[in-house]
């Protein structure tokens, strides 16, 4: 978050190149490397496909990382997680490990704001802001950071509370952030973790 916020007053005073806080217009790209011409379809069959253009990226991404953290290199990083003292002392590169992780993150967000730029049209330095990025963590601190699939569930529930709150109330950031600040209190591990204790409830009282 804190290099976020050094990209973002860099993009900022390197207007000349950025356009400062006019952005850049980035133009409707031609999809699958021509194979769909996105600027000759209509506005609603432009969604559409962008839609799916996006869901294949998002299906692919999520099987390579299914691939990454089941691989030793994923066991190594999750050994990490839970102990990193022990995973030194049995032979685990810690920092060499971390950051590889640190690039892989990098490069499969860099293909997410690939992926959100051409939607709308224009890119400025607000994307650069750790509010941003911060929406990230909330995602995987809402759904569960332990479990694959808890960021996912977390970036559905995300947009789904961020839209009911915007349309309840002009103080929605508050009502997302006093959600945030329950689930670290009340639901450390998130979704995922309130769902997986219910399940093992209810079987231990069958």
């Amino acid at each position: 978050m804190a290099l976020s916020q050094v990209l973002w007053s860099l993009a900022y005073k390197f207007f000349w190149v950025t356009g400062g806080t006019d952005g850049m217009r980035v133009p409707t790209p031609s999809l699958l490397v021509g194979l769909i011409d996105a600027v000759s379809l209509s506005y609603t069959g432009k969604i559409v496909a962008y839609y799916y253009y996006v869901l294949a990226f998002f299906l692919l991404s999520v099987g390579l990382m299914w691939l990454i953290v089941h691989s030793p290199f994923g066991k190594a990083l999750q050994a990490i997680r839970d102990n990193e003292t022990r995973a030194s002392f049995i032979g685990v590169q810690v920092q060499r490990y971390r950051w590889l992780a640190f690039l892989m993150s990098g490069v499969f967000t860099g293909l997410a704001g690939i992926l959100w730029v051409p939607l709308n049209g224009l890119t400025t330095p607000d994307i650069l802001v750790w509010t941003f990025s911060g929406r990230i963590v909330f995602f995987a601190v809402l759904g569960g950071f332990r479990s694959f699939v808890g960021p996912i569930l977390g970036a559905v529930a995300f947009n789904y509370l961020e839209t009911y709150a915007i349309s309840t109330t002009v103080y929605w950031q508050v009502v997302l952030g006093v959600v945030l600040v329950g689930l670290v209190l009340g639901m450390p591990t998130g979704i995922v973790g309130l769902l997986s204790g219910l399940h093992s409830a209810v079987r231990r009282t069958t």
